[in-house]
């Protein structure tokens, strides 16, 4: 599968977490099956997890359009 423009301007390990959410959806895995968890600092504050999380959700919905595109 092609990858998007923008994934070399990501850090390594984003776009690490990209191919994970592009590779799950291609193996049939549900949106939901995301393997970040959202966790936050003791005072409430959020933590880099979100970044991750939202960026492999990304790359599945991405994997998800690209799929869709071609039928």
């Amino acid at each position: 599968m092609e990858l998007p423009e923008g994934l070399s301007k990501m850090s390594p390990a984003l776009a690490g977490a990209f191919q994970k959410g592009m590779a799950a959806y291609q193996n049939g895995q549900s949106i939901t099956d995301c393997p970040y968890e959202d966790h936050r600092k003791p005072d409430g504050r959020l933590s880099w997890s979100r970044a991750f999380r939202n960026t492999w959700r990304n790359g599945w919905q991405w994997a998800a359009q690209q799929s869709a595109a071609k039928e």
